[in-house]
């Protein structure tokens, strides 16, 4: 019986053999994909695996609202969970250069001090003053920035400046990475922008203004030799989430605590210098009423002393008005006075003209006896003397 099912399939091999070897190519062919994507599977989660350790991927990101401080990361530091954690700041903000307007998540490096996401240099230099910054791969092959290129910042809201976030908002291009953080298409969500992050980018820790840390980034050491993609990392994943949440969640709460007591504080402050300055307006307006009351009485004073010096001045300006008229009167009747006395002159003047001519003659009838009596002096003179002359001779 088992040979005659064999012949008979032989049988049938032969008489359908194209067909045969069609249905075990292809059987051999799905047979190599599954085995092939059986085996690929575990090799990228182990190259993926050993990017991240060699990178130093964080396990898990404490984010808080109210930041962390210097206290807070000391306390997650201290626990009996922790291999290592380290405080970092990040920002969305858009991107300019040219026409390029992209949204990116902006995070602080510091080349001395990080352990943990640290970037995978791909091309040029990690930034190493205030001022430099790397840029992800994509955002290269995708646009037509270069390292050397010099970008712009802006934070995409009205109210809140870049400047009061960062002490920069222009950065050189040093450098292009990859980050162990960013693995796939999908880089985020953001409040700026069209809602979702286009690109990373890091820069110094030094050009952040945050007095407090936006998140905390934590290495555990039960995580320490498990695989990522393992179900044990999975598992103790996440009991540790709950354990640093939990811690995270305490410091929160302390720094609300702090940051109230700290409004209140100032709000106390700003009361204080509010009622004191109350209580300065009140005196200086109570000094300043007083003064006002003076200066209207002073006022007042003045408008009755100029009142009454107005009233002096119009006396005083209707009297020299009508003195003025009556002067005018006697100018008016000297001047009427003045011309008949002048005409009266004049006409004694004309009277006089020929007495004066008859004076004249007279005057020069007598100078020319004068004369006559002279010359007759002369002559007896000599007459006299040539007498005496004669008698002394005699």
């Amino acid at each position: 019986m088992k040979n005659a099912i064999l012949k008979d399939t032989f049988r049938e091999i032969k008489k359908s053999f194209s067909r045969f070897m069609s249905i075990f190519a292809i059987t051999a062919i799905g047979v190599g994909f599954f085995a092939g994507i059986k085996a690929a599977s575990p090799d990228m989660k182990l190259t993926a695996d050993q990017y991240y350790k060699d990178q130093g991927l964080m396990d898990i990101r404490l984010v808080s609202t109210y930041g962390f401080d210097q206290d807070e990361l000391k306390n997650i530091r201290s626990n009996k969970e922790t291999q290592l954690a380290e405080g970092g700041y990040s920002i969305d903000a858009l991107l300019n250069f040219k026409d390029l307007r992209q949204v990116v998540r902006v995070h602080s490096f510091s080349v001395a001090d990080q352990k943990i996401n640290l970037p995978l240099l791909k091309e040029g230099r990690l930034p190493e003053k205030s001022g430099e910054c790397v840029i992800e791969n994509g955002i290269i092959s995708s646009t037509d920035l270069k390292i050397g290129d010099k970008i712009t910042l802006r934070s995409g809201k009205v109210d809140e400046p870049i400047s009061d976030t960062l002490k920069t908002d222009t950065f050189t291009i040093t450098g292009i990475v990859e980050s162990p953080q960013y693995i796939s298409y999908d880089l985020g969500t953001s409040s700026v922008g069209n809602g979702s992050v286009d690109s990373f980018m890091l820069i110094p820790d030094e050009d952040f203004k945050y007095d407090y840390y936006t998140e905390i980034y934590v290495r555990a050491k039960a995580l320490k030799d498990l695989p990522f993609y393992g179900n044990e990392y999975i598992l103790i994943a996440d009991k540790l989430k709950d354990v640093y949440e939990t811690a995270s969640s305490a410091a929160a709460l302390n720094r609300f605590d702090d940051i109230q007591l700290k409004a209140k504080n100032e709000l106390d402050e700003a009361k204080t210098k509010l009622n004191d300055g109350r209580i300065e307006a009140a005196n200086a307006f109570a000094k300043a009423q007083g003064e006002l009351s003076s200066a209207k009485a002073t006022l007042l004073a003045g408008r009755n002393e100029y009142n009454r010096n107005l009233k002096l001045f119009n006396d005083s300006i209707a009297a020299g008005e009508k003195q003025l008229s009556d002067g005018r009167k006697a100018l008016a009747d000297g001047e009427a006075q003045y011309a008949a006395n002048l005409a009266d002159y004049n006409e004694g003047i004309a009277q006089l003209e020929p007495a004066k001519a008859q004076l004249d003659a007279e005057k020069e009838a007598i100078d020319q006896g004068y004369e006559g009596l002279a010359a007759a002096e002369s002559v007896y003179d000599i007459l006299l003397q040539l007498s005496l002359t004669l008698s002394d001779s005699g």
